[in-house]
């Protein structure tokens, strides 16, 4: 049986709906485990699966968003990080798509790119959200308090 474009988009945007809603909770219930970001691998998958649509930015922010409703919002620059940092994983997300060919399945070249995005996301939140601790005046605001920043950090990367 073969599925309309229409019945097609309405499954993708089931998924990542629920997709969503385990995210969300999980900032709450997964605090445990320090930058264990579900929320990022939705923002890549959501990019992926739904490819160019306008909305498909919207999910990471409103994952942060409603869920910093009840976390609590913290200091502007790095929330901006943050962010910043969930809308480049859609970005990457939708580059996969673009680059293993949304047409056709292939499973070797989208597991393996998945893969790549994911680390490639992770490097690039921990540079982004280390930057802007030292700018937010956490550390010395010279090259030594970067280095020293992204030291401090390292042991979180690995959950990224």
């Amino acid at each position: 049986m073969q599925l309309s474009t229409k019945q097609t988009f309405i499954l993708k945007l089931s998924v990542v709906g629920l997709l969503m809603v385990a995210a969300i909770l999980s900032r709450f219930w997964l605090v445990d485990w320090p930058n264990f970001k579900p929320v990022m691998a939705v923002a890549l998958y959501a990019g992926f699966l739904l490819g160019k649509q306008w909305w498909t930015w919207m999910v990471p922010l409103l994952i942060l968003a409603l869920s910093d409703l009840f976390i609590g919002f913290y200091d502007g620059l790095l929330m901006a990080s943050v962010y910043l940092s969930m809308m480049l994983a859609v970005g990457a997300g939708q580059a996969l798509a673009r680059w293993t060919g949304r047409r056709e399945w292939r499973p070797l070249g989208t597991l393996v790119g998945m893969g790549i995005a994911s680390l490639l996301v992770s490097v690039v939140f921990f540079l982004t959200t280390n930057a802007a601790v030292v700018l937010a005046g956490w550390y010395p605001l010279s090259l030594a308090g970067l280095l020293q920043s992204y030291l401090a950090a390292l042991p979180f990367l690995r959950f990224t």
